[in-house]
Formats: structure tokens, C-alpha cells, sequence
């Protein structure tokens, strides 16, 4: 008998994702995630013209609670509130692979 199970994909439930770009008005926006969705989250970032990094290093992972929470929506979109501009230009070190 063959099982009709979809096979798991592993995610990484902790991994802090921060989003960073610019509005179609240069208003900054940036938004940390932690829903363990990364490939989504990169998905719905891309959409909307924004850079994703990997909060992994602790002095990173500390600057990006000062960020507030994103959210994805079952249509793919995300939302990635405005925030300050020193926020966004600081950028983060690296993108996830």
C-alpha cells in the first residue's frame, strides 16, 4: 500500500527574518519576522521590492526587536509597516541562502 502523505519541509521555527526597503513615496519600512516561513517571507519581500537578512548574529538579532512584527497574508502579500529611516540604512549583514 502506498502512502499519499505530502513529505514535511524543514523550516527553522526561530529563524528572525528582517525586511527592509523603501515605499513607492521613499517612506522607509522594515519589519522583523519570526513565523519560521522564510521562503514566504522572501516571496512576499520580493514582491514588494524589499531586502530579506538572516537575523543571526546576537547584535543583529538585538537590533531587530526594535523592529516591529510583519505579517503575511494567505494571498502571499506581506506587510512591512513604516519605521525610521536610521532603521532601514542601517541594513543588516546578510541575506538568507
Amino acid at each position: 500500500m502506498r502512502s499519499h502523505a505530502r513529505p514535511q519541509h524543514r523550516t527553522t521555527a526561530h529563524t528572525t527574518l528582517i525586511v527592509l526597503g523603501f515605499d513607492d513615496q521613499q517612506k522607509p519600512r522594515g519589519a522583523r519576522f519570526v513565523d519560521g516561513k522564510p521562503d514566504l517571507v522572501t516571496k512576499a519581500a520580493d514582491l514588494m521590492g524589499f531586502k530579506v537578512y538572516e537575523a543571526s548574529p546576537p547584535d543583529v538579532a538585538e537590533a531587530a526587536k526594535k523592529l516591529p512584527l510583519g505579517r503575511l497574508y494567505a494571498n502571499g502579500r506581506g506587510f512591512v509597516p513604516n519605521t525610521v529611516r536610521t532603521e532601514v540604512s542601517r541594513g543588516a549583514p546578510r541575506r538568507p541562502g
